[in-house]
């Protein structure tokens, strides 16, 4: 008897993989979530994704690496939010500056050596005044020096898979190797305000004062359009970039652009791709309260169908012209019948969803089981063999 069981077991799994890899084989030219464009920038280097969906919308060079500037500070910031988030510093924390940190060059809070400054009073400094010296106070009272700090951050980068970035500095001075891209950049900033929303704030403050000294946040958009942040950046190898974020009608898009000649090319170039993204395309919220996608069916277990579901709802960027009805192809992906033993939540296929016209890949999500299907017995299990190799003869 268990000879037998084996062989059907056998025959029933080579003829499911083998419907699967017809199946995958189908679709498996499907195009990257980016859609056909013509919009142009005189940046060299740019991306626009959708934070909510995480569709890429416009990318021009988006993994080539690129010269980050001041823009580095969105991962100093983001090892310092860490901190705070998991209890091992506080706002009101103070450190004594240093003096290789207060004789920084370039764009400068003015802190003074030995002066003691708040974690706060810091933050402001790197995220509105966009202060070199702020960054290496940061960087020291961490983790001892800035080349500690900068492993840190480059540590950072590689748990965020942002494969194209390598970090020399805390702050963005010209160094040779300090690189990352503006797909990387569009990443670390999505996952900033993700992982850390309560500071977020601090990148819509539009001026901050510090020892009598009040300069204006370098992002003059800040406050038009959405616009609550995120860091500008300019050195003479690298030109004037920024990563900026902004949200409207609940939806928020992320821009990175980079390497253009003036300050007022910068902001026009990037109002004007925030305006794309917002004007020309829109998301929508999929299996909102129902999470319930398909009904399979199960072998050699007590129940003889499993409903797969998504784990959340399914939130997708498309033109806006698009209709979810008319204009988009829902495809399941797996074996069926799903063998038994099943746990709730278990990933046991795809969801993809693809526009109907073109066949452009929109999105990819796990179908998970419903619910707990235990295995069947024995004798059970051998008669549902028979009867799935047999009906796939007929078939």
């Amino acid at each position: 008897m268990t000879v037998y069981l084996n062989f059907i077991n056998y025959m029933f799994k080579f003829s499911s993989a083998f419907f699967l890899i017809i199946y995958t084989a189908i679709f498996s030219l499907a195009q990257d979530n980016i859609f056909p464009t013509h919009f142009e920038t005189k940046a060299n280097y740019a991306y626009l994704m959708d934070y909510d969906s995480g569709a890429v919308l416009f990318d021009k060079e988006g993994n080539t690496k690129m010269v980050p500037s001041s823009m580095t500070k969105i991962m100093t910031t983001y090892i310092v939010f860490d901190k705070l988030k998991n209890g091992g510093l506080k706002l009101t924390d103070q450190f004594i500056v240093s003096a290789n940190a207060s004789k920084k060059d370039g764009s400068k809070m003015f802190i003074a050596p030995n002066q003691q400054v708040t974690i706060e009073e810091l933050l402001n400094g790197v995220i509105v005044l966009s202060g070199n010296d702020a960054c290496i106070a940061l960087a020291e009272g961490l983790y001892g020096s800035e080349a500690a700090f900068v492993e840190k951050m480059n540590s950072e980068a590689k748990k965020l898979g942002l494969n194209n970035t390598v970090f020399k500095n805390s702050n963005g001075w010209p160094d040779e190797g300090h690189l990352t891209s503006a797909r990387d950049l569009a990443v670390l900033s999505s996952e900033l305000i993700k992982q850390f929303p309560e500071y977020y704030h601090y990148h819509s403050n539009k001026q901050y004062s510090f020892n009598n000294i009040k300069q204006n946040n370098r992002n003059s958009l800040i406050g038009i359009g959405g616009v609550d942040g995120i860091k500008t950046g300019k050195t003479d190898i690298g030109g004037y970039g920024i990563v900026i974020s902004a949200k409207r009608d609940a939806r928020r898009l992320i821009a990175v652009i980079n390497g253009l000649k003036t300050e007022k090319e910068r902001m026009e170039e990037a109002e004007k791709i925030l305006n794309y993204g917002f004007i020309n395309f829109k998301n929508l919220h999929l299996f909102t309260g129902n999470k319930q996608v398909i009904k399979a069916k199960v072998i050699y277990g007590v129940k003889s169908e499993v409903f797969l579901n998504v784990k959340d709802e399914v939130i997708v960027t498309v033109p806006a012209e698009y209709d979810r009805i008319k204009d988009m192809v829902f495809i399941t992906e797996f074996h069926e019948p799903i063998e038994a033993p099943l746990l709730k939540g278990e990933v046991v296929g795809k969801l993809k969803i693809l526009s109907a016209k073109d066949k452009i890949l929109i999105k990819e999500v796990d179908l998970v089981a419903d619910e707990d299907v235990k295995k069947s017995g024995p004798i059970k299990s051998i008669f549902q063999s028979i009867k799935y190799f047999f009906s796939k003869k007929v078939s």
